[in-house]
């Protein structure tokens, strides 16, 4: 089955979607109501996810999260993925490791029309700083070379 997934930051560009999941998506820009992006460098994440991270990453390695704030709107993109492709993306976010978790969404699509979608939004009470616009941001904290490359690296060995 097809499923709405939100994607914000580096995963609203195209390449590293199709990277992470292994083919290009279906998306569209949409719009979640309620949540603010923030930035978390390396020492800010949850320490099994660091860990992780730490293997593949330079240490200037900085992420996206996404945190609660009634007042803000987060722009992203509602791609079409498969429950498949969805877990993929749950692997790719570290979940399991107490980084992020699953969110169920209504997303605003373009023409205005609401949608149901999942994302990861940040998990309890984490360190962060404000990102400065949750509505226009460059989608890369890091080299795009350097997401891609380990985006195909992680979907080979899993």
């Amino acid at each position: 089955t097809m499923a709405a997934y939100f994607g914000y930051g580096a995963m609203t560009d195209a390449d590293v979607i199709a990277a992470v999941i292994g083919r290009m998506p279906e998306g569209e820009p949409a719009t979640l109501p309620g949540m603010a992006l923030c930035i978390q460098s390396l020492e800010q994440i949850p320490a099994a996810a660091q860990e992780i991270l730490r293997k593949k990453w330079p240490a200037d390695f900085r992420s996206y999260s996404a945190v609660s704030m009634p007042s803000s709107t987060l722009s992203g993109v509602v791609w079409t993925v498969t429950d498949e492709e969805r877990a993929v993306i749950l692997d790719w976010e570290l979940v399991e490791y107490g980084w992020y978790e699953e969110a169920s969404v209504a997303v605003v699509k373009k023409d205005g029309t609401e949608t149901s979608a999942s994302t990861e939004i940040m998990k309890g009470t984490q360190p962060y700083s404000l990102a400065p616009n949750s509505e226009l941001y460059p989608a890369l904290l890091n080299p795009k070379n350097l997401i891609l490359h380990i985006a195909e690296e992680v979907r080979k060995s899993s």
